[in-house]
């Protein structure tokens, strides 16, 4: 018996994409498109076993960008754009700030090139926190216990099916779920728009199931 297709968004959020019925669904996964994707095991062996010139290259490249120092950026109310490691950026707005993909920490198996610009108790005064896909170089759990810590007023901008996976490291963070073609409420008085757009990646995050959440591009 094949699995049912349905499609899922947020019915509360604008949707800027006319007809636009939601994600598609089969079963409880999102497809990526129409599909879901499943890679036959010989399409997996040759990735990994088929060599890769670039590998070496990486592993010579040791060039890292100067750190400079930015912990005051987060007590200050001008508008800026500030790069703090991989995907994640502070962006604020006529005051409104923005924090994107924060990872905060190193862990096993996943460290940070360079060090961070600021320490994690610098993070301060995020009005929203936008998280793009659950994988472990976008969100970190320890990163977002902390922030909800020390941004009480701080709101999780989100995929679909995030918002029980944060609310289980943050009980009090108040989540925003939106699909494909979205745009989020942040109020009238808001200096910026958001949207998620339509990206391709796998949704999976440990054991959970390959495809949990909504794959967005903000």
């Amino acid at each position: 018996m094949s699995a049912s297709v349905h499609y899922r968004r947020n019915e509360a959020l604008r949707t800027i994409r006319p007809g636009y019925l939601g994600n598609k669904l089969i079963g409880a996964e999102f497809c990526n498109g129409e599909a879901l994707y499943e890679p036959q095991l010989g399409t997996v062996l040759r990735w990994q076993l088929t060599a890769n010139p670039q590998k070496e290259e990486k592993k010579r490249d040791t060039w890292t960008p100067r750190v400079v120092p930015c912990a005051e950026a987060f007590f200050s109310t001008d508008d800026m754009l500030v790069w703090l490691g991989h995907a994640s950026f502070l962006l604020r707005v006529a005051g409104v700030s923005i924090l994107f993909d924060p990872v905060l920490f190193s862990s096993f198996g996943l460290r940070h090139r360079h060090a961070l610009p600021c320490q994690p108790t610098d993070v301060r005064n995020i009005d929203y926190l936008l998280l793009s896909h659950g994988h472990r170089d976008h969100m970190d759990e320890q990163t977002i216990k902390l922030l909800a810590q020390q941004n009480p007023q701080m709101k999780a901008l989100s995929a679909l099916g995030m918002a029980k996976l944060l609310r289980g490291m943050a009980p009090t963070l108040p989540v925003q779920e939106a699909g494909w073609w979205q745009q989020f409420d942040l109020g009238p008085a808001a200096p910026f728009e958001v949207y998620y757009l339509p990206a391709s990646c796998t949704g999976r995050v440990g054991a959970m199931p390959r495809s949990s959440f909504a794959m967005p591009s903000a």
